[in-house]
């Protein structure tokens, strides 16, 4: 589909707060992550990733901890934030605040005497294999007027749902294990929403470029090209009233999307759905005869592989059930 853009124009999607306009709570100007307007706003009244140990984690898949401790620093620097510390372990970024948000966190954590508050984003990074997990926190501190340090952790759903969304825009995928639990999915991808007149009406929509195979979109007979209008009769005007919309119908309820296909209204139907659980085949790649080197493993060898794997436990990266099967996959080796 070919647009006019004398009579359309494509939107950035709103995925940054413009943190001196916000209007915000309280229990949400520390649990907003160091949104300082440089960081993603994926907040939400619940969990939108649940992860196997319920903890804020990701995974770089097919990627060693510098190359993932890279990305993690870039996407830092490329929201405004200030790198504190980057190596193979962990990355450390401090946000700056507002004026706004600075003077409410220093009313909630702090006095007349303290110094203005920091915003921090954690990053810790453990290889796995041939992945690099990352469990991510977030914290805002001040120091008292003794010394002392004061320090409010953001690890509410809000804080949550904002540190995945901002692994996931610097390439880190879901865990296997992943739920989506609290949330309608849809199943397509937009490139741009796009606002044009309609009547004399301004109109805005999300352009659909891609539709993924057995989603509730695919059932609903949404194809690549059509325009979302409309969520159950609710417009939007960005990605993040879109991703509002979806939160309201509950998994089981009826959902209605307005659409223009080709220039014309159209509307369908179906029930809201949860997002499948990510599943993702673990086992070791068997190499063919071409590129096989010997598969005699060494006892150090072994021995790293499991230390490295206490590790990943102790850290809290990985649940119970993941330690035992992965450590009897290594005891098979020997």
């Amino acid at each position: 589909m070919r647009f006019n853009s004398g009579a359309e124009h494509a939107l950035r999607p709103r995925i940054f707060l413009d943190c001196e306009g916000l209007k915000m709570k309280p229990r949400t100007i520390l649990a907003i992550v160091a949104l300082g307007c440089s960081s993603p706003s994926f907040a939400g009244d619940e969990m939108l990733a649940v992860t196997p140990s319920g903890q804020t984690q990701m995974v770089f898949l097919n990627s060693d901890t510098i190359s993932a401790g890279s990305k993690l620093a870039n996407t830092c620097l490329n929201r405004g934030l200030m790198v504190v510390s980057n190596n193979s372990t962990e990355v450390v970024c401090e946000a700056k605040m507002g004026v706004l948000q600075g003077a409410l966190s220093q009313v909630l954590i702090g006095n007349s005497y303290s110094t203005p508050p920091r915003q921090f984003l954690k990053f810790n990074l453990v290889q796995a294999g041939q992945d690099a997990r990352v469990q991510a926190t977030s914290w805002t501190e001040t120091q008292m007027a003794f010394g002392q340090i004061r320090r409010v952790d953001h690890n509410n759903d809000d804080g949550h749902n904002n540190m995945m969304g901002f692994m996931a825009i610097a390439g880190a995928d879901y865990l296997s294990g992943t739920s989506f639990p609290n949330y309608a999915f849809l199943g397509v991808q937009g490139t741009q929403i796009l606002q044009w007149n309609e009547g004399g009406k301004m109109i805005y929509g999300l352009v659909v470029s891609e539709i993924i195979g057995g989603s509730n979109a695919d059932k609903m007979g949404i194809l690549v090209d059509d325009r979302i209008v409309k969520i159950n009769d609710r417009t939007f005007k960005d990605t993040e009233d879109f991703m509002k919309r979806l939160r309201k119908p509950k998994i089981g309820e009826a959902i209605s999307i307005e659409l223009r296909r080709g220039g014309q209204p159209v509307s369908v139907e179906g029930i809201a759905e949860v997002r499948p659980t990510v599943l993702r085949d673990t086992s070791p790649a068997v190499a063919n005869s071409e590129t096989q080197v010997s598969s005699d493993i060494s006892k150090p060898e072994i021995s790293t592989r499991l230390k490295n794997l206490e590790e990943l436990k102790e850290n809290g990266l990985i649940s119970d059930q993941e330690y035992d099967q992965k450590r009897r996959e290594i005891l098979a080796d020997l």
